[in-house]
């Protein structure tokens, strides 16, 4: 992590954190493995909105779980073009690189306010060795990551201009919330700006703005200051025609034991 990074660091009770049920935290229970995970940490950290958390070329060595707030992961291009990654939230892994990688091969930014976790790499590596349970969840996260982008990149490769961004808003909605299918109505606090989500789905702002205007203007979704309105649920996932395994990959950030396959989400 580069020292002029502006970071706050802060004391957090893991007993209380909202996010360990979600995420990596949560397989090892209460046991000594929880406690050796807890005293490894470098700390938590606050981070204000437009931070970089790490930068691509940074020198690698730290994973990061996310608490609370919104973080994407994007790749630079020489001429300052980007391409936005993935939108990471609560409960969520990020910062890991295959082993042998030096560097970051991407860059992170906090989109809202976030607090973070900060643990090494190495400490991960040692616990999985140790903790069938929690190597089992770490991998888990890691293929469902993967899924994901292939999504992300079938979006950008096939998809149509409206399809990419009505997609994007049902899985970021899915995600936050945890829970499908949707309600006419629902609402969702949504960070992203036009600028955001051309990056994320390939396009430019202008025609992320149309297709925004379009979607409002056909009464299946409104986002603005900050929030997504989901106006008509069943034409949205009509358009986006979610398979049953991705709804599942966005509902559920970790391995649920005993899950039978046929319950609802």
């Amino acid at each position: 992590m580069t020292a002029d990074i502006p970071i706050t660091a802060y004391k957090m009770n893991c007993a209380f954190c909202s996010a360990r049920p979600l995420g990596l935290c949560g397989a090892l229970g209460d046991g000594e493995g929880f406690r050796e995970l807890r005293d490894a940490r470098r700390g938590a950290r606050l981070l204000d909105s437009g931070a970089p958390i790490y930068r691509q070329g940074d020198r690698h060595g730290d994973l990061y779980n996310l608490v609370s707030g919104w973080v994407c992961l994007h790749q630079d291009l020489e001429d300052g073009r980007r391409q936005i990654l993935r939108f990471i939230l609560p409960g969520e892994l990020f910062g890991q690189e295959p082993a042998g990688m030096t560097s970051m091969s991407h860059a992170s930014q906090a989109l809202t306010n976030i607090s973070l976790c900060v643990i090494p790499a190495e400490r991960v590596t040692d616990l999985r060795a140790r903790y069938p349970g929690f190597s089992d969840r770490f991998v888990w996260m890691l293929e469902r990551d993967n899924h994901l982008t292939m999504d992300h990149l079938t979006s950008l490769g096939q998809r149509s201009a409206l399809e990419r961004v009505a997609h994007l808003m049902l899985e970021l909605a899915v995600r936050s919330s945890r829970r499908y299918p949707l309600a006419p109505g629902d609402r969702f606090k949504m960070p992203l700006t036009q600028p955001l989500i051309a990056d994320a789905t390939g396009l430019t702002p202008i025609h992320v703005n149309r297709m925004l205007r379009r979607l409002r203007e056909d009464h299946i979704l409104d986002l603005r200051n900050g929030a997504l309105t989901v106006l008509d649920p069943g034409r949205l996932e009509a358009m986006v025609g979610p398979s049953e395994d991705l709804v599942r990959l966005w509902t559920r950030y970790a391995i649920v034991e005993g899950l039978d396959h046929d319950e609802h989400y």
